[in-house]
């Protein structure tokens, strides 16, 4: 049954969005189950994305419930979305990309769903990814983001050899505003947003997937998408993003009440993580052979450690 008292916020971060926006805006506009409160921040676009959203929200009567915020000066998609996020006052806050579609029950049904589930923080649905373009092989080594994960409609996620990267996109996230305060207090500059959210509930064990399709998902090489561009300089900056927010989350291991258990995984991972960018910076050939006794660590195991090697010699 649904809980009509639940309040919840839709956040979006525009910047040079004329392209698709409209089809976006229409897409939350019409939920079966509508959000309370619409914030989009725009990110000094130089397009015309701000007077489309705000004929948008005038012409379709939305000013009471939508909001558009234009920042004085470009924050960077990171900071704007955290901004957003604090800025959010529902007690279930989804997160939106400018450029993708939701099916017309995603709010409703990700809800549902979250608040029914009493140990779940954040709820991640699964995306169609009818408008990918074909990227280059290397470009997918390490993409998870559509695969079904486990055998259930509805599973909690396991902390991984993967852990902080997300088995979803940040646009298919939901989430209970109480872990807001401690995702801003862990929050650093640069940060991915979404990675954060996910690693520090992960960590909690207060992740679940619902391997339902329920929003389109356009990647292309405009993406700020992890599996976007696995050239070694992107590639390296991912982990760096890894390795600081693991050292993040185990300087607040008290706070966050991690088991001693989760506290040794991300140490493994962190270390981990730190080796392999040391081996790619440093195109250090012994250092990546001694990687091959850790390919239990890799996210494709081989095909990962494969694409590491291809980074730091192309």
């Amino acid at each position: 049954m649904q809980d009509i008292k639940a309040k919840i916020s839709l956040v979006m971060a525009t910047y040079n969005g004329e392209k698709y926006i409209v089809e976006q805006l229409d897409s939350i506009k019409n939920q079966t189950r509508s959000a309370d409160e619409v914030i989009i921040a725009d990110d000094c676009s130089t397009d015309a994305t701000v007077e489309i959203i705000e004929k948008y929200i005038t012409e379709n009567d939305l000013s009471s419930s939508w909001r558009l915020v234009v920042n004085p000066v470009n924050k960077g998609w990171q900071k704007n979305f955290m901004d957003l996020i604090n800025m959010a006052t529902g007690d279930i806050i989804f997160l939106s990309d400018q450029d993708d579609i939701c099916l017309p029950n995603k709010f409703e049904r990700m809800t549902d769903v979250l608040l029914q589930t009493p140990n779940a923080t954040l709820l991640a649905c699964s995306p169609d990814t009818h408008f990918v373009k074909k990227l280059q092989w290397l470009e997918r080594l390490g993409s998870i983001e559509d695969r079904p994960y486990g055998k259930h409609v509805l599973e909690q996620v396991k902390f991984d050899r993967i852990w902080p990267q997300c088995y979803r996109p940040g646009c298919c996230f939901c989430f209970k505003k109480e872990i807001i305060p401690i995702v801003t207090q862990l929050w650093f500059e640069t940060c991915p947003h979404d990675f954060l959210i996910w690693g520090t509930a992960l960590a909690k064990g207060q992740v679940y997937i619902l391997n339902e399709r329920l929003h389109y998902f356009r990647k292309h090489y405009a993406n700020n998408s992890p599996s976007n561009a696995k050239k070694m300089q992107k590639r390296t900056i991912i982990l760096n993003w890894y390795i600081s927010i693991a050292n993040t989350v185990l300087q607040h291991k008290n706070e966050l009440i991690l088991t001693s258990d989760i506290v040794k995984k991300i140490e493994i991972q962190r270390n981990f993580y730190a080796m392999r960018v040391s081996a790619m910076t440093n195109k250090n050939i012994f250092l990546l052979l001694f990687l091959l006794a850790k390919l239990h660590l890799y996210p494709k195991y081989l095909v990962s450690w494969v694409a590491d090697v291809i980074s730091a010699f192309r």
